[in-house]
């Protein structure tokens, strides 16, 4: 390149600033701005300074094909003579061959970076632009301390989820008291086996992956710090358990996600109880733990209507008809389209004898969900009714 007119080649302040605007430019990592970028080193020249990022965006991909051929053909018409080689010899021969992990290509004796290339603030490029491969150069980043703890974290932040998993790190920064707005934590795939304490300032968190790797002793120190998040892992295991059948398994699991949050907050843990206990037919203690749920300060209506429902069902099966309906009632005023409640109030009056109140709330059940059509013709709550022409007629009409 010829140097008369170069500006940016002029070591004068105003040459200084307009690099570092450049290299913002290029930070950026957007079309536009590396284009812009671009057209002002055509005519201003090529500082050595901008190698490190014009590299950082080559090998992380973020372009479009189309970009990125422009960037290569850029590259190979100004990179210096000097080190030409070098950088072909590692895009090449180390990048393409260690692309999995770029920790590997970084500490490799066998690859020499040129002087111009500084490599942990290419290493922090690669982790920023975020494009391809960020999660292999994270631990090296960290090893060398090549980029601040938070701004680390930060580049695996989406929204409310931070997502650290797979970057082998040796250890989890303090600064990540400072991401307070997360509610999902992923630490699969990491080389640390205790936790700073402050992790303790994450009060939005509601769930965290990757903690039965963890020492028990870090367990239980999360534990202390986040009885909800432990509280809604147990109701998980009792949820997978429930619907395998293993109930007296189940059960253990939730009452240990009640002793860990009996508030409002795991409602669905108390639902969960008394299904167990229904299905155990342990009917006296459903309806005591109904109670129990349904007296949780600011329990929303959902789950007020759910557990009214579970209160009805322990009734029912205790041939208690009249608390029964009451319950289901209690549990339709609060979610009037509650339709297992309206079937379940037609069993009531199956029992009872009555049928056109039986087919006045079957009706409306099965005008909710065509499944009762078979669960009535199957439910021996309506066995003296299974001949009745009235009844079939409605499970008739209904089919279609």
């Amino acid at each position: 390149m010829e140097n008369q007119k170069k500006y940016l080649l002029a070591n004068t302040p105003e040459s200084k600033k307009q690099i570092e605007n450049i290299i913002i430019l290029l930070k950026t990592g957007e079309i536009a701005n590396v284009r812009l970028a671009l057209q002002l080193m055509e005519t201003g020249g090529v500082p050595d300074k901008v190698w490190t990022y014009l590299i950082a965006i080559f090998w992380t991909d973020v372009m479009t094909y189309e970009e990125n051929d422009l960037i290569q053909d850029f590259m190979q018409k100004y990179t210096p003579k000097n080190f030409q080689h070098q950088i072909e010899y590692i895009y090449v021969e180390g990048f393409n061959q260690n692309n999995d992990d770029f920790t590997d290509l970084f500490e490799d004796e066998n690859y020499t970076f040129p002087e111009i290339i500084n490599k942990h603030e290419l290493a922090n490029q690669i982790l920023l632009l975020g494009n391809y491969n960020r999660e292999s150069i994270a631990r090296y980043c960290q090893k060398y301390n090549t980029i601040a703890p938070q701004k680390l974290l930060k580049a695996f932040l989406n929204q409310d989820y931070l997502n650290l998993s797979g970057l082998n790190l040796d250890f989890l920064p303090k600064e990540i008291k400072e991401f307070s707005q997360i509610t999902s934590l992923n630490l699969v795939g990491n080389n640390f086996t205790e936790v700073p304490d402050e992790i303790a300032q994450l009060k939005n968190l509601k769930y965290i992956y990757g903690i039965d790797s963890l020492p028990e002793k870090t367990i239980a120190k999360l534990k202390d710090y986040f009885p909800k998040v432990f509280a809604k892992r147990k109701l998980e295991e009792a949820s997978n358990l429930r619907y395998s059948e293993n109930y007296k398994e189940a059960l253990v699991e939730v009452n240990e996600s009640l002793e860990l949050d009996a508030s409002n907050s795991n409602a669905h843990a108390w639902y969960m109880k008394g299904f167990i206990l229904h299905k155990l037919e342990r009917y006296e203690e459903e309806l005591e733990i109904t109670f129990q749920g349904l007296d949780t300060p600011d329990l929303d209506n959902l789950w007020k209507a759910r557990l009214y429902f579970r209160k009805g069902q322990g009734y029912f099966y205790l041939e208690r008809f009249k608390e029964a309906e009451n319950a289901y009632n209690e549990a339709l005023a609060l979610f009037p389209k509650y339709d297992t409640a309206i079937y379940n109030k037609a069993c009531v009056y199956a029992k009872w004898h009555q049928k056109e109140k039986l087919l006045h709330f079957l009706k409306q059940a099965i005008k909710l969900d065509t499944k009762f059509i078979k669960v009535a013709q199957e439910d021996t709550d309506f066995q003296e009714y299974w001949e009745d022409v009235d009844f079939i007629e409605l499970l008739k009409m209904n089919e279609n």
